[in-house]
């Protein structure tokens, strides 16, 4: 065994060693380690404040530029889109003030609005599959032009708020109570006079199944709304769909991968994308492009049509 004085020798040595780093901390190594550590804090904070000024600057630059891209598109597109008819639907989860921006950017260029459509979250919920495809047979009775028998729900549905954007909210009362029914409203209408040759659609950022502006949208409501948009783009005229193609999720992108024939135009609701509006709904009728410069795009913007 070792001698017990080997073993007070040690502990004398740890009793030292704490003692030592005690009057040390307490001493002249915590003033060098807070003067350091003070050093990176005030650094930093500095480093802080310059970001938060850069920001704050660029978003004052941005807002001019949108200022700036607004009173130039309004004097270019000035009466370009006289004497148009044009529908305005919206999905689940666009607010209000969005559209209310692609109504005045509509009537600046000379359009008058036929009506607005506002499509519940059940029209592309996957929760409402059943729903949808036990209401869709009840409609083609009301329909002029009879859907394909292979027409899905979704196409179905998207037929019938065609119609009574075209036809009108009276003439079409039947339609509008079906698609309007309280316990499970699919969708909504505003000011329908009838007449629409044109649409714009607002995707906006729908997400999930809750109509959301968050996360992916999910397989099947990505087929329930390419459905819808595919038959929305049969308009007289044109059609374009608005929102955002920032990720593979969202919905521009999935009309654009699965090659959708409509116009789309991304980063919904910038100053640029609604400038790019009026000529996209000029043009839209001969080729559709997808606009942008987001995933997808082709064009950062449409040509302007010669006048």
């Amino acid at each position: 065994m070792k001698d017990f004085r080997y073993h007070l020798t040690s502990l004398a040595a740890v009793f030292l060693a704490l003692a030592i780093g005690v009057v040390l901390g307490a001493g002249p190594l915590q003033a060098n380690l807070s003067g350091a550590l003070g050093g990176k804090v005030t650094t930093l904070q500095e480093q802080n404040d310059l970001l938060n000024r850069k920001v704050e600057s660029l978003d004052k630059q941005n807002a001019a530029n949108g200022n700036f891209i607004s009173k130039l598109s309004s004097q270019v597109n000035q009466g370009s889109l006289a004497g148009r008819k044009i529908a305005v639907i919206s999905f689940a989860g666009v607010p209000s003030a969005e559209v209310d921006k692609v109504v005045q950017t509509l009537s600046t260029s000379g359009a008058q609005i036929a009506g607005k459509a506002e499509l519940g979250v059940g029209f592309t919920s996957p929760d409402f599959v059943q729903y949808r495809t036990s209401l869709a047979p009840r409609l083609p009775q009301y329909l002029e032009a009879k859907p394909d028998a292979s027409a899905s729900a979704e196409s179905i549905l998207a037929q019938a708020v065609m119609a009574v954007l075209q036809k009108g909210a009276e003439p079409s009362k039947s339609l509008v109570e079906i698609l309007g029914a309280p316990e499970n409203p699919l969708a909504t209408f505003k000011d329908a006079n009838g007449g629409a040759e044109a649409a714009v659609i607002i995707t906006g950022d729908l997400s999930l199944s809750s109509g959301s502006t968050e996360g992916p949208v999910s397989g099947d409501q990505a087929s329930a709304i390419s459905d819808s948009v595919s038959a929305f783009a049969h308009f007289p005229k044109s059609a374009v769909a608005l929102g955002s193609a920032a990720s593979e999720g969202n919905v521009l992108s999935i009309l654009r991968e699965q090659s959708v024939a409509v116009t789309t135009i991304d980063s919904f609701p910038s100053a640029r994308s609604l400038a790019s509006l009026p000529p996209a709904l000029l043009l839209a009728g001969n080729t559709p492009v997808a606009l942008g410069s987001e995933i997808g795009a082709a064009l950062p913007a449409p040509q302007l049509p010669k006048r």
